[in-house]
C-alpha cells in the first residue's frame, strides 16, 4: 500500500520541520527514504548549467564516488522531459528488468549499491531543473507499485516549496555571514576560521597579512591552519579539535575538565629570531559573538604576538580567576586604557555582548566598577 493519508502528513510535517533545522541542507532524503521504502534517495539538480547531487545518509564515500559516475552517465534531459510535472515513472517503463541486469553499468556501478529499480520525479525550475530518484534492489522484486507513485507525486508540491524556503534562507544566510566577515576585517587582531573538520573558512584581513610573512610558522591550506613544528601542531591540532566539539555554554565546565587550550589558554608557535612567538587562543567561534552569523565556520583562532599585547597577562587572568579567553581578552584591553566601546571594536564584539563580558569578569574578579578592574590589573598582571 502506499502511505496512508496520515503518513503522508507526518511525513510531510516532518520535512517542513527540517527547513529550520540547525545545519539544515534542504530536502531531508533520509525522511523520504523511510516513508516511501526505498533503498537509497538521490537528488539531482541542475542550475546555471552546473549539475550537483546528494544522497541520502545510507551511502559510504565509496558508494557517493560510484554513484556519481553514475549521475553523470544518466540522460538527465530526457528524464526532465519525461517528468517534467513532478509526475513519477518507473524507470522499469522504458528498460526492462533483463536488460537492465545486462548492462554494465547495472553490474560495476548498481547492483553494488542495491539499486537497479527506480522511480524518478523530475520538475523544471526558473533556472533550470530538479529530480529524484527513489532506489531499490533489483534482485529484491519488488518494483514501485502506483499508490507508491501516488505518494511520491503528492509529495512534489511540498518538496517544490521547501527548496524554494530552503534558497530564500541560504540567500539570508549568505548575506549575515558576509558581514559577519565584515565585523571581523575591521578587526587588527588576526582572526582565522574553521570549519567542524578544521578546514579554513575565513581569514580577516589581518590573518592574511600575518601568514604572508616570511617565517611565520603559520600556514593555512587544504588541511586546515597548521603549524610548521610537528610538536607545535599536533598541540594546535588539539585545541581545534576540542574547541569543535565544545558549545559555547559549556566552555567553562570543559576548563575544569582539562581542555584548556580549546579554553584559549596559549598555544605558542616559535618563529626565528628576531621575531616573537606567535600565541594562539583557539575558541568555539560562535563565543566571538552572540549575535553573529559565521555559517560553517565552529572554530576561531586568535593570533597575537606575545609580549606586546598583553597576551601572557590574559593567560594569567585565565588560570587565577577561570575567566574564559575572551573575557580574559576584554580585560586586558580595559587594563591597558581601552574604553568598552574601543574594546568591544578591537575584539569585533557587538556592545551587547561586551557589557555581558564585562559583568561576567566583576563577577570573577570581585570588583564592582571598571576603575577597580584597571588598579586590579596594574598591581597584580604587569603586562610582558
Amino acid at each position: 500500500m502506499g502511505l496512508e493519508s496520515t503518513a503522508l502528513a507526518d511525513a510531510v510535517r516532518r520535512l517542513y520541520a527540517e527547513v529550520a533545522a540547525p545545519g539544515a541542507g534542504g530536502i531531508d532524503l533520509n525522511v523520504l527514504r523511510e516513508c516511501i521504502g526505498a533503498e537509497h534517495v538521490v537528488m539531482t539538480s541542475m542550475h546555471d548549467g552546473d549539475t550537483e547531487w546528494r544522497a541520502c545518509t545510507q551511502f559510504g564515500q565509496v558508494e557517493e564516488r560510484e554513484l556519481g559516475q553514475w549521475l553523470t552517465m544518466a540522460d538527465h534531459e530526457s528524464l526532465v522531459r519525461l517528468t517534467a510535472s513532478g509526475l513519477p515513472v518507473r524507470t522499469s517503463t522504458f528498460l526492462s528488468r533483463r536488460a537492465m541486469a545486462s548492462t554494465e553499468l547495472y553490474q560495476e556501478v548498481l547492483r553494488p549499491l542495491n539499486g537497479g529499480l527506480a522511480a524518478v520525479s523530475y520538475w523544471r525550475e526558473h533556472d533550470g531543473w530538479r529530480g529524484l530518484s527513489y532506489c531499490r534492489s533489483l534482485e529484491s522484486g519488488h518494483d514501485f507499485r502506483e499508490d507508491e507513485l501516488a505518494s511520491i507525486q503528492a509529495l512534489v508540491p511540498h518538496l517544490r516549496t521547501i527548496e524554494h524556503m530552503h534558497a530564500q534562507l541560504r540567500q539570508r544566510t549568505r548575506a549575515s555571514v558576509d558581514a559577519a566577515h565584515d565585523m571581523l576585517n575591521l578587526a587588527p587582531q588576526a582572526v582565522v576560521l574553521l570549519d567542524a573538520a578544521g578546514r579554513v573558512v575565513f581569514l580577516n584581513r589581518s590573518a592574511s597579512a600575518l601568514l604572508a610573512q616570511p617565517g611565520c610558522g603559520l600556514r593555512a591550506d587544504r588541511e586546515g591552519l597548521r603549524a610548521r613544528d610537528g610538536a607545535e601542531d599536533r598541540r594546535l591540532q588539539q585545541a581545534v579539535r576540542l574547541a569543535a566539539e565544545l558549545a559555547p555554554e559549556s566552555r567553562r565546565a570543559a576548563l575544569s575538565d582539562g581542555a584548556v587550550a580549546a579554553q584559549g589558554l596559549p598555544v605558542t608557535i616559535r618563529r626565528a629570531l628576531p621575531l616573537r612567538p606567535l600565541i594562539l587562543s583557539i575558541v568555539p567561534a560562535a563565543s566571538l559573538s552572540a549575535q553573529a552569523e559565521f555559517g560553517s565556520a565552529r572554530v576561531a583562532v586568535m593570533v597575537h604576538n606575545a609580549g606586546t599585547d598583553g597576551t601572557i597577562a590574559a593567560a594569567r587572568l585565565v588560570e587565577a580567576y577561570g575567566l574564559t579567553a575572551r573575557e580574559a581578552e576584554l580585560a586586558v584591553l580595559l587594563g591597558k586604557g581601552e574604553d568598552l566601546a574601543g574594546a568591544a571594536v578591537q575584539m569585533a564584539l557587538s556592545a551587547g555582548t561586551a557589557r555581558q563580558y564585562l559583568k561576567q569578569i566583576f563577577a570573577k574578579l570581585g570588583v564592582q566598577r571598571q576603575a577597580e578592574l584597571v588598579r586590579l590589573l596594574v598591581a597584580s598582571f604587569p603586562q610582558e
